[in-house]
């Protein structure tokens, strides 16, 4: 019998429970795990997570800003795709269609971001991909504000060309 301070109310707060082992799951520190040990030995079926990663500034050292990013990324490709899985039967991958990236692509601006597996085929770490993605979307921004102060200006010259 699970103790009741273990279950938590579903969002929309009917009396439907859902009961939780454990509340949370500290791994600790910077580890690998195999999601297939955590299936199994937490989650039982599905695997619902959220990533968490040691990030409080106390942590860094030789901080610098991410900048041009959106240079970097031009060439890279977003791509769908379908898994080897009969050449690579011993990887396990998932037979559904997929999203992703080049992971040769990626080390070609993002070295940091690809590494070997212990085969040597390359792998990329999609959670800091999002730390990309932010600044790009930061530098679309400042693009676009820059763009509609000029298209401004541009408007008023007009306007002061007409009378």
């Amino acid at each position: 019998m699970q103790d009741a301070s273990n279950k938590k109310k579903s969002a929309d707060s009917s009396n439907t429970e859902i009961a939780h082992p454990k509340k949370e799951y500290d791994f600790g520190g910077i580890q690998e795990f195999s999601l297939e040990k955590i299936e199994e030995g937490i989650l039982e079926e599905s695997i619902y997570l959220d990533v968490f990663a040691g990030s409080d500034i106390a942590f860094k050292d030789n901080i610098r800003p991410l900048e041009n990013v959106l240079s970097s990324i031009a060439n890279l490709n977003c791509i769908t795709y379908d898994y080897n899985i009969e050449k690579y039967s011993n990887k396990d991958f998932p037979e559904s269609r997929q999203l992703g990236v080049v992971a040769q692509e990626i080390q070609l601006v993002f070295p940091e971001l690809v590494r070997n597996d212990k085969d040597g085929d390359l792998q990329v770490n999609y959670s800091q991909l999002s730390t990309i993605a932010l600044q790009a979307v930061k530098e679309l921004g400042s693009l676009l504000e820059k763009s509609n102060e000029r298209i401004s200006r541009l408007e008023k010259e007009i306007e002061k060309l007409k009378k």
